[in-house]
């Protein structure tokens, strides 16, 4: 496999959009501002002078540091190019570059999807200079754009039966953003089809996990330092006990902005907030694979593993649908959270023509962003950034990412009732 990836180099240079989009890159690049979220940029600055006074193990061992193994190198490496923790914060918008990278492969990623369903290339640029799509890199100076770049290549890769490069991909997202693991699901059902038809596969996609896992922790695991990788993952949990980290979602349509202030340990009707969350985020869940499952049911029973277009539809919406219901319905979230959507909103909005999912959620998004940066010289108190209506939208978005999944799921199921 990575001899294969490595002797097809070469070919994607000659690439006449990835070349467009290396430039477009380089040139974001040049006009990078330093304008940041200040939350965030405070605690970078903070982890950065941990690095510089206790090294990277010192730093992963404090207890605010709730970052996955990755962006943690990444951290360490960018911290290697400054002398001091003050020239780096000096520079610290700089890190937007790696963020930015992986905006930019995102949208050579859907230039191969378009491709293959044959729509025009150009599409991408609606994406590309969608300011809710670079608002979380260039402005926020925050991550989210690469772990969601790693989701949407393990979602088209599996799709596509490169099931090595698929579990791959999932594991670089885990172990970039923790919540990247709500795609597990959706991932397995996708994969049932071809590890069934051929066995072989099960111990190629195994070793693919392990050994990606291993290689990825391989730093850990030597400096006996694996309790700080545990500590991330189960000391994320519960680490804001509030309704809402400025995620505009069903505890706003609730609460209002006091859902910024709530603590979600409260009870109502013997239960704890986050306890509905977490129970309206799984029959959200449950509804969203019902179509999905009797796709993989029926490729099972008739020993098949290809998708087609419909079924590769369902499978984007049963993506954005898995991101949309964690955000909307859990307790804790934050506003970027819905981040991870973008890509399969757009691959399916695209491929089937269904631009008003695809613009009304960038704008809401977007709005929830910049209600929290207030970056714009706008006023943000003005009705179209009221946080309880920009949730109320949210929720009408929701249902109708589920009217269009089951749209194409019952006009499925009448193409096979007709054969």
């Amino acid at each position: 496999m990575i001899k294969k990836a490595l002797r097809s180099i070469p070919d994607l240079f000659k690439d006449r959009f990835l070349l467009i989009l290396i430039l477009a890159f380089l040139l974001m690049l040049f006009f990078i501002n330093p304008t940041s979220y200040v939350y965030d940029r405070g605690t970078f600055y903070t982890w950065f002078t941990y690095l510089k006074n206790e090294g990277f193990w010192g730093m992963v061992n404090h207890d605010d540091v709730n970052y996955m193994p990755i962006y943690l190198y990444i951290m360490n490496f960018f911290s290697m190019l400054f002398p001091t923790a003050e020239a780096i914060n000096q520079n610290i918008h700089y890190l937007k570059a790696i963020s930015l990278l992986f905006d930019f492969a995102g949208i050579y990623l859907l230039v191969r999807i378009f491709r293959h369903f044959k729509i025009p290339q150009d599409n991408v640029f609606f994406v590309l200079f969608n300011l809710a799509y670079l608002y979380n890199t260039l402005f926020w100076m925050q991550i989210d754009s690469i772990h969601s770049f790693f989701i949407m290549l393990s979602l088209w890769a599996v799709i596509k039966k490169r099931l090595k490069l698929s579990t791959i991909a999932l594991v670089i997202a885990f172990n970039i953003k923790l919540q990247s693991i709500i795609f597990a699901p959706l991932w397995l059902l996708l994969l049932i089809p071809s590890l069934v038809k051929s066995k072989k596969r099960i111990l190629g996609v195994l070793l693919s996990l392990v050994i990606s896992e291993v290689l990825i922790i391989a730093p850990y695991l030597i400096s006996n330092n694996w309790r700080a990788y545990t500590k991330v993952i189960f000391g994320s949990i519960d680490f804001f006990e509030i309704l809402s980290m400025h995620a505009f979602n069903i505890w706003y349509v609730i609460v209002g902005a006091m859902a910024r202030w709530t603590e979600d340990t409260g009870l109502f009707i013997g239960l704890s907030y986050k306890t509905w969350g977490y129970l309206m985020f799984a029959a959200s869940l449950i509804a969203t694979f019902i179509p999905m499952l009797h796709i993989v049911f029926r490729k099972l029973k008739n020993k098949k593993e290809d998708f087609n277009e419909t079924e590769i539809s369902i499978a984007l919406l049963s993506a954005v649908l898995t991101v949309f219901s964690f955000f909307y319905f859990n307790t804790q979230m934050h506003e970027r959270y819905l981040h991870p959507l973008l890509l399969p909103m757009a691959a399916f909005a695209f491929i089937n023509k269904k631009y008003i999912l695809y613009v009304l959620i960038s704008i809401l998004y977007f709005l929830n962003l910049e209600k929290i940066l207030l970056l714009l010289p706008v006023d943000h108190y003005s009705l179209i950034f009221s946080s309880r209506l920009i949730a109320v939208f949210l929720g009408a978005a929701l249902l109708l990412c589920f009217y269009y999944l089951y749209s194409y799921y019952f006009s499925l199921k009448k193409k096979w009732q007709q054969k």
